[in-house]
């Protein structure tokens, strides 16, 4: 967490580049603190699920307007995205960007239930690899995330912070592709 906040040190014109962020909300305070956006940046209230996404909700609408997408991770509790583009596939089938941007939209995606965890290491790092992944294959959020979700747990369910095997197989790839995450719309407050 030390360094989540660096790149965010450097003058604007070296990261406005940066279009995606998926830090976890620990992370995603130190950015919005390191960015001075005015907003009162207390300690994260850790006492109900409610508290914690509408702290994360605070912190990302704190920050939204340097970034197109950024999605927490938020541990058991799942991943809070808040993204000015559309649901439909971020990047077309030429790999190219292409969102559309429009009003701020924040959803709350929750995290499958596991049973057996063996190591929590890892498990953002994979969902964050297992979301890029889909991404990039033109997916829209809902298989990104359902795909990120099933990275997440092949970490959760390995010795080491990086399982030696996401799926075994095209088939059980196909499988992936075929899973779509729901999501809830949070309003504003």
């Amino acid at each position: 967490m030390r360094i989540a906040d660096k790149p965010y040190t450097l003058p604007r014109s070296l990261t406005n580049q940066i279009k995606f962020i998926s830090p976890n909300i620990y992370e995603l305070q130190k950015i919005a603190q390191v960015l001075n956006t005015g907003t009162e940046i207390n300690e994260i209230n850790m006492t109900s699920n409610a508290d914690i996404l509408r702290t994360a909700k605070n912190l990302a609408r704190s920050v939204i307007e340097h970034f197109d997408t950024i999605i927490v991770t938020l541990g058991p509790l799942g991943v809070l995205i808040a993204s000015k583009s559309t649901t439909k596939p971020i990047f077309n089938n030429q790999q190219q960007y292409s969102i559309e941007r429009g009003p701020v939209k924040y959803r709350h995606y929750l995290a499958p239930k596991l049973d057996n965890l063996v190591n929590v290491s890892g498990a953002g790092d994979s969902f964050t690899s297992g979301f890029i992944s889909a991404m990039l294959s033109g997916a829209t959020e809902d298989t990104c995330v359902a795909i990120a979700f099933q990275a997440a747990q092949c970490a959760l369910k390995s010795e080491s912070a990086v399982p030696d095997k996401y799926f075994q197989g095209d088939e059980e790839k196909q499988k992936w592709y075929a899973m779509r995450a729901t999501a809830e719309e949070l309003t504003e407050e």
